[in-house]
Formats: C-alpha cells, sequence, structure tokens
C-alpha cells in the first residue's frame, strides 16, 4: 500500500514537472517579435550565410551587422535554414 502512494506521488511529480517544462518552452521561445517600422524581413535563400545576409544590408562592420542579426533573431548559432524568416534590424 505504501509503495501504491509513493508511485502515485512519482507520477504526479512527473506531470508537473513536464508540464512546468512545457509551459517555460513556450514562454523561451526561438520566434522573434514581429519585425517594427524600419525592419525589413528577408527569407534565407539556399546557400544564403548569416555573413553574406549581413554583407547585403550594411555598409559598416560585417562582424557587427552579423551579431545585430543573431540578436534580433534569438539565434544560437550561425546554422541557417532554406526558408528561415530573419528580421533585419535597422
Amino acid at each position: 500500500m505504501v509503495v501504491l502512494k509513493w508511485g502515485f506521488a512519482l507520477a504526479f511529480a512527473v506531470i508537473l514537472f513536464c508540464g512546468a517544462l512545457m509551459v517555460m518552452t513556450e514562454a523561451m521561445s526561438d520566434q522573434p517579435a514581429e519585425p517594427t517600422a524600419g525592419e525589413s524581413v528577408v527569407y534565407v535563400a539556399p546557400g544564403d550565410t548569416l555573413w553574406s545576409i549581413a554583407s547585403a544590408t550594411s555598409d559598416g562592420d560585417i562582424r557587427e551587422r552579423v551579431f545585430e542579426i543573431k540578436t534580433r533573431n534569438n539565434l544560437d548559432s550561425d546554422v541557417l535554414k532554406s526558408g528561415q524568416m530573419l528580421i533585419i534590424p535597422v
């Protein structure tokens, strides 16, 4: 009987943990906010890189522009997927 009670308690804890994890994952979405006035949207084409997109949208330091694009779009890496939407900051 005691084992059965602990089993229910463990199952409840697992379900509670999974629910909290789902809520946190939804709150920390990878999707950036909608573009604001002045920002543009670019869809990644096959062969595009952050460097090529940054160089096409900036006259200044390309490294800084890559950082701005990554930050604005919540990117953790430099890997892009064809068809991915990127918001290009002003």
